[in-house]
C-alpha cells in the first residue's frame, strides 16, 4: 500500500516515523528526523542513561534508601513518625562513622536499587571490617542483572578505598555464593557469616537478579 505510515510504540510524535512509497517498482524508505535524533542520542548515551552514583550525599535518594531498608529489614515505623525517623537516619549516615559509602543504581532520576559499605555491623565483632550491606533491587526491576552491577560497583569502591575483602551476614541460602562469597560460620542470630574477596568477586560472571 502506498504511503503507508508506521509508528513504532516507543516513539510519540505527530509526524510519521517512516514513509514507504513505490517508484518504478522500487521501494524506498526514508527516515524522519525524529528517529535519527532518537538513535543518535541513544548512541551518545543521553537516553535511558543508567549509572552508579554515591547517594550518601543526595537527600532525595538517601531518604528512599532508608525507607526501603526499613520496609525490608527494619522494625515498622508509624507513618506519623516516619519523617523524624528518616531525619535521624540521614543525620547518622552523614555524621556518624558507620556508613562508608551508599551506592545507588539510577536511571532517568529513578532509583532502581542500592548497596552499601559499612565500617561495622551492629552487634558484630568490630575487628571485622568493612561490611557488604543492604543489597536491594526494587521488585519491578528484578531479573535484569542489576544486583550483579551493584555487587561489582561496591567491590570496586572497596578496592579503591584499599580494602581487599568484605564481610557479609545473611539468612539467604545459596545466593551470595554466586558473587564469590565464602561461608565462614553461623552467627548467634541464625544468620550466616561470609567473606568476599574483592578481586574474586568482581571477576564472577554469573548472572543475577
Amino acid at each position: 500500500m502506498e504511503n503507508e505510515k508506521f509508528r513504532p510504540a516507543s516513539f510519540n510524535c505527530e509526524k510519521p516515523i517512516y514513509r514507504n512509497f513505490h517508484s518504478n517498482h522500487w521501494k524506498y524508505w526514508i527516515f524522519d528526523i525524529e528517529i535519527f535524533t532518537y538513535f543518535w542520542d541513544a548512541w551518545k548515551g543521553e537516553i535511558d542513561k543508567m549509572e552508579i552514583i554515591n547517594i550518601k550525599y543526595k537527600s532525595e535518594y538517601l531518604k528512599e534508601y532508608f525507607t526501603l531498608c526499613n520496609l525490608e529489614w527494619g522494625e515498622p515505623v508509624n507513618d506519623n513518625d516516619m519523617e523524624e525517623y528518616l531525619a535521624m537516619k540521614e543525620e547518622k549516615a552523614l555524621n556518624g562513622d558507620k556508613f562508608i559509602s551508599i551506592l545507588g543504581l539510577v536511571e532517568n532520576n529513578c532509583l532502581l536499587g542500592f548497596i552499601a559499605l559499612f565500617k561495622y555491623e551492629d552487634g558484630q565483632d568490630r575487628n571485622l571490617t568493612p561490611w557488604y550491606a543492604s543489597m536491594y533491587v526494587k521488585k519491578e526491576y528484578r531479573g535484569n542483572g542489576y544486583s550483579k552491577i551493584l555487587n561489582n560497583a561496591i567491590l570496586k569502591k572497596a578496592k579503591e578505598l584499599g580494602y581487599d575483602k568484605l564481610y557479609l551476614k545473611t539468612d539467604l541460602e545459596n545466593y551470595y555464593e554466586k558473587f564469590g562469597a565464602k561461608y565462614l560460620h553461623d552467627l548467634n542470630n541464625g544468620e550466616k557469616l561470609y567473606c568476599i574477596d574483592c578481586k574474586i568477586g568482581t571477576n564472577n560472571d554469573k548472572e543475577s537478579e
